[in-house]
């Protein structure tokens, strides 16, 4: 195992990546709190995922959808799905543990 400080890590998979790796090869890094980009890091793009952009809310919205079209009365489908929604609070792995959670009961 490798362990050290998380922007060690950044830094020591960027000088790597962007000597070793092909052009073409793309690379993904996920970080709580935000980490600090190394120097001269202007090679790769940063997207910044939020969990209150809309395009989150809305992949949320169409995931629960799907999951629930056939268990919701169509009386309560739009009301649950709001509030299903609601309650994930733009998390997708709430979004996911919360449909599993509710099919077992």
């Amino acid at each position: 195992f490798f362990f050290c400080e998380r922007d060690e890590l950044v830094n020591f998979v960027y000088k790597k990546w962007t000597t070793v790796m092909p052009n073409w090869l793309g690379i993904f890094i996920t970080a709580r709190p935000e980490i600090k980009l190394p120097p001269n890091s202007q090679k790769f793009e940063v997207i910044h995922l939020r969990t209150d952009d809309d395009n989150n809310i809305k992949d949320i919205r169409r995931y629960l959808e799907e999951k629930w079209k056939a268990e919701l009365p169509s009386s309560e489908y739009e009301a649950g799905i709001e509030m299903l929604v609601d309650r994930c609070e733009g998390s997708f792995l709430y979004a996911k543990f919360l449909s599993l959670l509710l099919r077992d009961k």
